[in-house]
């Protein structure tokens, strides 16, 4: 029953994903000036996540030596 309930949830979020109410985009200046400007913030959480995690990585082995 497990699969069963898996592949009727796939197949419900692909027809959600396929959804044409998943495909907005902004049309106003002020629109694309904050979809731009929460792109490169989330970009730039990621990478200052990223830096962090490889720092401790880093630092944690050094430490060890």
């Amino acid at each position: 029953p497990i699969i069963l309930n898996l592949k009727i949830f796939f197949t419900e979020m692909l027809r959600l994903v396929r959804s044409p109410v998943f495909d907005i985009t902004p049309v106003s200046s002020q629109g694309k000036f904050l979809g731009i400007l929460l792109m490169l913030t989330g970009t730039a959480l990621f990478a200052m996540f990223t830096a962090l995690f490889a720092e401790t990585i880093l630092t944690s082995s050094r430490i060890n030596k």
